[in-house]
């Protein structure tokens, strides 16, 4: 028999591995036109160096791109579902700088963006934003366990209030302030939503 009574496929968040690009997904380019400053895309070898080694070729490799505009922030949100309220989630994700990763040069830093679950009650002992270094296993371009690529690992604990949240990500510190370089393009991916257990 089943251990618990939790689904094995989460239903928090349509689209979570943006597999069908940005469907489910609220998007608020900082800039619009032929480029707009956000963008699914394909970027080879970024699951590889989130140590996605034992998955189908191309598993992690599909990411939100955000290319961070001065004027205002870029904004990736959707409305988080199935909730009990009460019951403690978490939120999860990862973001990578798109020129380090093309470059093969990486710097150990945290990347400024930030994280609102709306309508929660956030653990702030347990929400993080940790720097990590690629898996020395598993090389890739000119990644290698003398020169990681360094990833953020983003982790919101949080209890819910009511039976949806609304997660909004963006690539500004705050609501006035980017607190990173202009033109920066971070890649998103890894989001997920499942119960935390206390």
């Amino acid at each position: 028999g089943r251990f618990l009574n939790d689904p094995y496929v989460l239903e928090h968040l349509k689209n979570a591995d943006l597999a069908d690009g940005l469907e489910g997904w609220t998007v608020e380019p900082a800039e619009r036109g032929r480029r707009p400053s956000v963008d699914v895309r394909n970027v080879p070898g970024f699951g590889t160096l989130q140590a996605k080694y034992h998955a189908p070729p191309g598993t992690g490799d599909t990411a939100f791109c955000t290319r961070r505009s001065r004027s205002k922030p870029n904004i990736v949100s959707q409305t988080i579902r199935r909730l009990t309220p009460g019951r403690l989630y978490s939120l999860r994700f990862i973001t990578g700088d798109r020129g380090e990763l093309a470059d093969g040069k990486s710097v150990r830093r945290k990347h400024a963006v930030s994280v609102n679950v709306g309508n929660v009650e956030l653990v702030d002992s347990k929400c993080f934003q940790a720097v990590v270094g690629s898996g020395y296993w598993q090389p890739y371009g000119g990644f290698d366990p003398g020169n990681p690529y360094w990833l953020n690992y983003h982790q919101r604990v949080f209890r819910a209030q009511a039976d949806s949240a609304e997660l909004r990500l963006t690539d500004w510190v705050s609501n006035d302030s980017a607190g990173g370089p202009e033109g920066e393009e971070l890649l998103w991916n890894f989001i997920q939503v499942q119960p935390y257990f206390e």
